[in-house]
């Protein structure tokens, strides 16, 4: 009887000291729980709300310096530390960096600009062109802005295009070819540019009974219908044999031609234009800073002619006699 109440004497001590045990590694490990919390996902959200968030959780909130963000609004999170999962104890601080919205810029004003230009001033501040829109205008030069939207001064994000109205310059009118023939070369070239038509490649022949130099043929013919703009080749007379032939090509040295561009603020758009020895082109076409001077060297033992466009507009032309 004794040996069998000390059997449940034990018994009981042992369930005694296990449940006190089990009690106490219980509380033990929902007390370190309690210690302990998972970081959430802040991304994207918005400052107050995560405040409230981590203040719940019993974390620290620390501010970095906010940053730029095409993608994050302005005053929602845009990256944190400790990452999303992250487990950490209650107190220890989560660091937040808040988005402070797209980089804003001020619409630049593009109207007169050339459209070469207009592209690069938007390329270097982070923006773009959308719609080109084209009208013929009386005043304008070919590809000059005459109109923009967003206007100037209007707040951009970074990556935002602007539409433009770029003008085709004035209508084009149809011309009467004038009749060149018998005209000096000098003489036939500015007639030409008078009235806005293009001298293309002029070719040479031989007529003894026609001044050096004169026009002898022409196309399109006196007379004809032509477009501004059109291109017109002339045949010009080029004696090969006579008594003055060896000192008409014989070198006489080197002429110089000069020329200051403009003062301003802004590139000027320079075309060269050569007419001699039987060939006529463009020898520049670029833009170029205020102030620049334009310099060629013509032989003196040949008929020449230089011309200048400043913006498309002719401001010198000049001949050369040998």
């Amino acid at each position: 009887m004794i040996r069998r109440l000390m059997k449940w004497v034990v018994l009981g001590a042992a369930f005694v000291l296990f449940a006190g045990a089990s009690a106490y590694f219980t509380v033990l490990f929902v007390i370190k729980g309690e210690d302990r919390v998972v970081v959430p996902d802040l991304i994207g959200k918005d400052v107050v709300q995560i405040l409230e968030t981590l203040s719940r959780l019993g974390l620290n909130t620390k501010v970095k310096e906010p940053e730029h963000s095409d993608q994050i609004p302005a005053n929602h999170v845009l990256s944190q530390y400790p990452s999303p999962g992250t487990e950490i104890k209650k107190g220890r601080d989560v660091r937040i960096v808040l988005s402070k919205g797209p980089r804003m810029l001020l619409a630049p004003n593009l109207k007169g600009l050339p459209l070469r230009q207009a592209r690069i001033i938007l390329e270097q501040n982070g923006l773009c062109i959308g719609n080109i829109s084209k009208v013929y205008h009386s005043n304008a030069l070919n590809e000059a802005i005459l109109a923009q939207s967003p206007d100037q001064g209007v707040e951009l994000t970074q990556s935002r295009c602007m539409d433009l109205l770029v003008s085709l310059g004035p209508r084009l009118r149809t011309l009467k070819m004038p009749d060149l023939m018998g005209l000096s070369f000098s003489e036939a070239v500015l007639a030409v540019q008078r009235i806005n038509l293009v001298l293309g490649p002029n070719q040479v022949a031989e007529e003894q009974n026609q001044p050096e130099g004169a026009v002898l043929g022409q196309d399109p013919p006196a007379g004809h219908p032509v477009f501004e703009g059109s291109v017109v080749k002339l045949i010009r007379n080029h004696k090969k044999d006579g008594a003055n032939s060896d000192s008409k090509f014989a070198p006489k040295g080197i002429a110089l031609f000069k020329h200051r561009i403009k003062n301003g603020f802004l590139k000027t758009r320079i075309q060269l234009k050569f007419y001699g020895y039987g060939l006529s082109g463009e020898l520049i076409d670029s833009y170029m800073d205020p102030g620049e001077e334009v310099m060629l060297l013509i032989p003196e033992d040949a008929e020449a002619f230089v011309s200048v466009y400043e913006d498309d507009a002719l401001v010198v032309s000049k001949e050369f006699k040998p």
